[in-house]
């Protein structure tokens, strides 16, 4: 393992169009997109009803999947002793293709995906590459400085990996992706969060502090301190210029990204996904008290709500013109975005988000869903794209 030192910022990195946000079509990270959107769409549709693809028993919690080159890759808290498996599977059936045992204290690690590149942060802030291939080849590895708590997803685009990590204040690190050399840092007094990037900044938020740096260069652009410092802290959402930050001392709130200038209120306990619906008349979705909230991003006033079984757990994300969101009970939810009314629903068989490990949430990748639910991963596929694949009937497990 190589030691990760600090280098100049290296020309070329990327611009501010490398960090676009919105409409993605398959999964680089958590909530989809390096802005956090949550926002899928796809070509062939998303209509329903949804046929089961694959499901595959990995054996322990399931963090939110990473799809590239065919492949969905994935992160599971082992059960047994501390640390972690990486998968590798196959998009179409969900066979194992390559499996990695991660080490390190306690049972978290995750994954972004970037120009080829697997970049894996495990509990300790061991920071790794891997090939994004049949093969997995490691790449570069080291021990991030000066902190030694990381729990949340990294975030990596533009040639940079970015994340936190906590223990004395906290650190938001800038990382090459070729080299692993740490770009650039910045320092905060305490918290953590996942760094949404887009237009060319980075933005992370802590209870009472929120930040926005360029990503290239790592200056401060604005800082907000609303007058406290605390643990814990969000992962922020950015859609249409606007940052959408959850702070559990101050209240949730909505900034204009540009300048951090507060817009108003917002409340959620998860972050927010988005639906651009083409009229102008835009929504979030956010679970709060319970509850799926769809809230205006004009006004954020509370379109309409949904309560589901009474179990809603987890984060949302937009596919298309729809919401979905699962529960603690295995039921997996399609909804239409612009009026709330159900479209769809199935219970997967295990608790959506449940488990102790990965951070997890849903995915998408060649035009189908990917649902981690406690320790299985499936796959589901649209009516429109059902048409012209046949589901596989395949049901695998792993071990590790």
């Amino acid at each position: 393992m190589k030691s990760f030192i600090c280098a100049a910022v290296m020309a070329g990195l990327g611009s501010g169009a490398a960090f676009a946000a919105g409409g993605a079509a398959v999964s680089v990270g958590y909530q989809i997109d390096p802005a956090h959107d949550g926002a899928a769409v796809f070509k062939n549709g998303f209509a329903m009803p949804l046929t089961q693809q694959w499901s595959v028993n990995l054996g322990g919690p399931v963090s939110y999947p990473v799809v590239a080159k065919g492949m969905v890759f994935v992160t599971v808290g082992n059960t047994q002793d501390y640390g972690t498996q990486m998968y590798a599977l196959d998009l179409q059936t969900g066979a194992t293709v390559w499996q990695k045992s991660i080490s390190g204290t306690y049972y978290w690690s995750n994954l972004a995906y970037d120009g080829g590149k697997l970049f894996l942060v495990n509990e300790d802030g061991d920071l790794q590459a891997f090939k994004a291939d049949k093969t997995g080849k490691f790449l570069w590895g080291g021990q991030l400085p000066n902190q030694y708590s990381f729990e949340t997803p990294p975030n990596a685009t533009g040639g940079q990996v970015f994340l936190t990590g906590a223990g004395e204040g906290v650190t938001l690190y800038a990382v090459d992706e070729k080299t692993g050399n740490v770009n650039w840092s910045q320092e905060g007094p305490a918290g953590d969060s996942s760094p949404a990037v887009a237009a060319g900044s980075v933005f992370v938020t802590y209870p009472c502090n929120y930040y926005s740096y360029g990503a290239v260069s790592g200056s401060l652009n604005w800082y907000d301190d609303t007058g406290c410092d605390g643990g814990g802290g969000a992962n922020p959402s950015y859609f249409d210029k606007r940052l959408y930050v959850q702070d559990w001392v101050t209240g949730d709130l909505v900034l204009k990204a540009k300048s951090g200038k507060e817009v108003g209120p917002f409340a959620g306990s998860s972050p927010a996904a988005f639906w651009k619906s083409g009229t102008g008349s835009d929504l979030g979705f956010v679970l709060y008290d319970g509850n799926l909230e769809a809230f205006s991003v004009k006004t954020n006033n509370i379109s309409w709500t949904f309560s589901g079984d009474g179990e809603l757990v987890g984060s949302p994300i937009v596919v298309n013109d729809s919401v979905v969101m699962g529960s603690s009970s295995g039921m997996l939810y399609v909804l239409d975005a612009a009026s709330g009314s159900e479209l769809w629903s199935t219970n997967v068989g295990s608790a959506i988000d449940g488990g102790n490990g990965p951070t997890s949430g849903f995915g998408v990748g060649g035009g189908m869903l990917l649902v981690p639910a406690t320790d299985e991963l499936s796959a589901w596929t649209p009516s429109t794209a059902a048409r012209q694949h046949l589901p596989v009937k395949y049901s695998g497990s792993a071990t590790h």
